[in-house]
């Protein structure tokens, strides 16, 4: 028990002791500072292009939706009902030009073409009696005047004229009865995809109403919209431009033309892009409705000097360097971007060096090391 207060006395002063020696011989024995030497900037390894003036082909990107060139509403030309259906008037199904569709109710057009065909007759028999008593009434004048000029009353021209205009207007009457016949059968009016139909068997088809709608079958396009920039990069239409629509499958297409009007909210023109397909459509084919990327090529332009994306920094900046290896920051006025490169027409020399090592922001006059340049198959404006 006596113990454990002798040492609560013991234990500090033992502590105490040990700290003094120790601090006594950290004074006798001082440790010796190392002086480093001053540190010696890195210096930056980047890679570089020597610029030259060069040719480059301008390649545009757009995007769109194909549609059918032609697109029809089908009407009747009569009011009957509907007696027939061809099974393939159905939506998606294929049908050649002259494939009949529908048939309507004939029998009062056939009355109509019947009555028609009657008055003709008795119009032209009119004008055959007519003409019999014009010659008689031309004979019976010359044995009772003799040579003397005969009035046209005399002769019955009015008669005959008015014997004519009848039988004229019974063929005209007939012609439109034979066309209302035709009427009465509705085919399809090129190579064509149903799109829709509207009319049933046995429901009345009338002049006002369209009874389906189809879409031509091997003529399609597509409406690429354009910046106004673009669009004179085309160099249409002196040149015409290479136009590759990639969906499901690709297909060349042609530049059929460009819109006049500009759209007031994108301030874009839309190129029209034309394209043909096998009849009917094979299934490694472009579908209606499908959205498609157009790459188009438009014209050459020379006398540029191309310019990496990734060695642009804020939009228009670049790091080139000076006769003794020094970074100097470039603003630049891009003429031309695509989604690689950057085109300028100005602002840089022939066999300027650009960095194209991504940096940062680095200030003017640091120094670099070269590790590789990049050269530029060019030619000198």
């Amino acid at each position: 028990m006596t113990s454990k207060p002798i040492l609560r006395y013991i234990l500090p002063l033992l502590l105490i002791v040990l700290y003094g020696v120790g601090f006594k011989w950290f004074l006798m024995h001082p440790k010796e500072i190392v002086k480093s030497k001053p540190s010696v900037p890195a210096t930056l390894q980047v890679e570089v292009r020597s610029m030259a003036w060069q040719a480059y082909p301008i390649t545009l990107t757009s995007y769109g939706t194909v549609t059918a060139q032609q697109r029809s509403d089908i009407h009747a030309e009569i009011s009957a009902k509907v007696i027939e259906l061809n099974p393939k008037f159905e939506p998606g199904q294929f049908l050649e030009q002259g494939t009949r569709l529908v048939t309507l109710d004939q029998r009062s057009v056939n009355a109509d073409l019947e009555v028609a065909e009657a008055e003709l007759s008795q119009a032209e028999a009119a004008l055959n009696e007519e003409r019999a008593r014009a010659r008689q009434a031309k004979k019976d004048w010359a044995q009772l005047h003799g040579n003397q000029p005969a009035t046209d009353l005399a002769l019955r021209k009015p008669q005959l004229a008015s014997a004519e205009a009848n039988r004229d207007a019974a063929q005209a009457r007939l012609k439109k009865a034979q066309a209302l016949h035709a009427d009465s059968m509705i085919y399809a009016p090129y190579d064509c995809f149903v799109e829709a139909r509207y009319i049933n068997l046995g429901e009345l088809a009338t002049p006002n109403t369209a009874l389906g709608t189809v879409i031509s079958s091997d003529q399609f396009e597509v409406h690429l919209p354009l910046s106004l920039q673009e669009t004179a990069l085309l160099g249409w239409p002196e040149l015409t431009p290479r136009i590759t629509l990639q969906g499901q499958t690709q297909v060349d297409a042609q530049l059929h033309g460009i819109t006049k009007v500009i759209d007031g909210t994108t301030q874009k023109q839309m190129l029209i892009a034309r394209f043909q397909q096998s009849r009917p459509p094979q299934i490694a084919s472009l579908s209606v409705g499908e959205f498609v990327t157009a790459t188009i090529h438009g014209r050459l332009l020379s006398n540029v000097m191309v310019i990496p994306n990734d060695a642009i920094y804020q939009g228009d900046r670049i790091y080139r360097l000076d006769g003794e290896n020094q970074l100097i920051q470039q603003q630049i006025t891009p003429y031309w971007r695509d989604s690689h490169n950057t085109l300028i027409k100005n602002g840089l020399q022939q066999n300027d060096q650009i960095v194209i090592t991504p940096l940062g922001k680095i200030p003017s006059g640091t120094r670099i090391e070269v590790t590789r340049v990049h050269t530029t198959e060019g030619r000198t404006p």
